[in-house]
């Protein structure tokens, strides 16, 4: 795992940081108060969060940074692990939860999911907030470290323990050791009289009590069951003969005679209104033709023959007289020429009077004519109207209203009948019905009595079973109880055993990690005859050449911080399970002379190289520049 860049915002001191991170052995330098154990905490909260609560800043480390800024503080860290390049970004808020942390791969942009309650810094260091800031943490030997307990455990310690019981960190003694006594107290608790094994026994005791009842008990219920079988079966009897008497019953009469004379009788009251809606139609149509032809007869009756005008005989009588006048004028005064004129004029006139009348009489002729015609006509269709009249008349509907009125009759007939029939057959069937229910009730109340002996006999008994079932029960018992002996037997050799393991681990503390941790204090001091043995406190031992053993107290100050700085490389070394996670080192050469000091510096460098780790050395002084080439100096300063 390598850190490539580290990005703060309005984080403590710090307004704005943003710094790529070279690979291997990096010196970050700066004065004091300039950001440096910044940087470390702020790693620390953007991979665990806060990993103490509280109000003291000094354990807060939220409080320290955070506590007085707004809700936009933030920090980004751009991280590689295996061959996959991450982005992890944290808003700070006023606790873990409140922050709003995103894990996505930095060339994709794909978001990243994290299990629930699972942090950054459990999935790529392995470790939890404790652990990590235990191991790839480094500082002076004044923060040395010792076993700690909470609601995880102490996961540092038992990874280490783990090494010298099992060879392998992943194996948790003293969770192995819980388990053991969790399962010993599930089958024997307090003084051995409590626990499931115990608990089994009773049971078999139980059981054997209950089966000794049983015996005598289930004779006693047999022959009460036999005489309430005997009942039973006469109750039956009796039942079918009440099923097969009231079967005969309801066939006596058939309701579906009812019903299909009703469906008859409906059907033919529907075709009567049916053939007396159509009289009526008809009858109306009738009604509504006689008044018409009553109308047009009106109307043809005020019509009549109309004399012919005598005006052309009197026009002729006037023509003939003035022709006679004329002649006898023109006669008598032929010998006055007066006269003569006079008469002929009077003959003239008489000719023109009698052209008139003879042309008014052929008028008339014509005119008496076409009346005496539509006379002719109108006589016609008089009789006509008279014919169809008399064909419309009432009486011709009065035989087939008649036939209508009989056929009502009988149908009214026929439902009074039928619903005479049904009320009999009614009352009928309501007493039938109640002899029916009355006999239901006799039987009902002979069941429930023998429900209720019966129901005492199980209730006086409530609770036992069968003789043959409860000795199952005692040999399953009995089964199961051996086996939790032969497990509590299998548990007690198994604590023994474990226990003389873990004291043989406390003589001799994880002898890997005591190896590993002589072989890098022999790269920083360049001895080769120390060797260092620590035990299951993370105390310091060393044997010298002579094989005399001193408690690192008693040393110097150097070489407390040499044995020191090698036991807290070590320790993170074998706490990352073959990983090779970075080191963040704050000031660990601060007690160094310069010999040392750059003695330490290039074992770093060359331990860098070696192990592919990364190493963050934060430091306020500047004589490690000198071994540190200026690439891989980063010089802090806070805004």
């Amino acid at each position: 795992m390598r850190i490539k860049q580290i990005s703060l915002h309005h984080f403590g001191a710090f307004r704005e940081f943003s710094q790529t991170v070279p690979e291997g052995l990096s010196l970050w330098v700066g004065d004091n108060e300039s950001g440096k154990s910044t940087l470390m905490d702020a790693l620390q909260l953007i991979f665990y969060g806060t990993s103490k609560g509280g109000n003291d800043p000094r354990e807060n480390i939220r409080k320290r940074y955070i506590a007085s800024r707004k809700r936009d503080a933030a920090g980004v860290v751009i991280f590689e692990d295996g061959h996959r390049t991450y982005r992890l970004e944290r808003e700070f808020g006023t606790s873990n939860g409140q922050d709003r942390v995103q894990l996505s791969d930095e060339l994709t942009g794909e978001k990243i999911a994290l299990e629930a309650k699972e942090t950054p810094g459990d999935r790529f260091f392995g470790l939890n907030a404790d652990a990590f800031k235990r191991s790839v943490f480094v500082g002076p030997s004044g923060s040395t470290f010792h076993a700690t307990s909470g609601k995880d455990g102490d996961q540092l310690y038992d990874r280490l323990s783990n090494l010298g019981t099992s060879g392998e960190e992943g194996v948790s003694a003293s969770a192995v050791e819980q388990k053991l006594r969790d399962a010993e107290h599930f089958y024997l608790k307090g003084n051995g009289r409590g626990g499931a094994l115990r608990d089994a026994e009773a049971e078999i005791a139980a059981l054997e009590q209950q089966h000794r009842r049983a015996l005598a008990r289930e004779e006693a219920v047999r022959e009460t069951l036999q005489e309430l079988a005997r009942e039973e079966e006469s109750l039956e009897r009796e039942k079918q003969a009440f099923a097969e008497k009231t079967a005969a019953d309801e066939g006596a009469v058939d309701p579906e005679v009812f019903a299909e004379k009703r469906r008859d009788l409906q059907e033919e009251r529907l075709a009567f209104e049916k053939a007396k809606t159509a009289l009526d139609v008809e009858a109306a149509h009738a009604r509504t033709r006689r008044e018409e032809l009553s109308r047009w007869r009106a109307e043809l009756e005020k019509g009549s023959d109309t004399e012919v005008s005598t005006k052309s005989f009197r026009f002729d009588i006037l023509a003939l007289l003035c022709v006679i006048g004329g002649l006898l004028i023109a006669w008598f005064g032929r010998a006055e020429n007066a006269f003569r004129v006079t008469g002929l004029v009077a003959v003239v006139i008489g000719i023109v009077i009698g052209i008139v009348a003879w042309r008014t009489l052929k008028r008339d002729k014509s005119e008496r004519i076409r009346r005496e015609a539509e006379d002719a006509q109108r006589r016609a269709r008089l009789e006509a109207i008279a014919r169809e009249e008399a064909q419309l008349s009432e009486g011709m509907f009065g035989e087939r209203l008649d036939a209508l009125k009989a056929r009502e009759s009988a149908l009214k007939a026929g439902e009074e009948d039928l619903e005479r029939r049904e009320r009999a057959w009614v009352t009928r069937r309501r007493e039938a019905d109640e002899a029916i229910r009355a006999a239901e009730r006799r039987l009902r109340t002979r069941e429930q009595e023998l429900l209720v002996r019966r129901t005492r006999l199980s209730a006086t008994h409530e609770g036992e079973r069968l003789a043959d079932e409860i000795v199952v029960e005692i040999r399953e018992k009995d089964e199961r109880r051996a086996e939790m002996q032969a497990e509590v037997d299998a548990i007690v050799l198994a604590e023994e055993a474990l226990a003389e393991a873990q004291q043989m681990a406390q003589r001799n503390f994880s002898p890997r990690l005591s190896e590993r941790a002589s072989e890098i204090f022999a790269s920083l001091t360049g001895v080769e005859a120390r060797t260092l043995r620590i035990d299951s406190q993370f105390n310091v031992t060393m044997e010298n050449a002579t094989h005399a053993l001193q408690d690192w107290m008693t040393l110097s100050t150097g070489t407390i911080e040499q044995a020191y700085l090698a036991l807290r490389i070590a320790v993170s070394e074998l706490t990352a399970e073959g990983r090779a996670l970075p080191l963040l080192m704050d000031d660990p050469f601060v007690f160094y002379d310069d010999t040392r000091a750059r003695l330490g510096v290039d074992f770093l460098q060359h331990y860098s190289e070696a192990s592919g780790r990364q190493i963050l050395l934060f430091t306020s002084h500047r004589r490690l520049l000198e071994s540190v080439d200026d690439a891989d100096v980063i010089h802090v300063r806070a805004d």
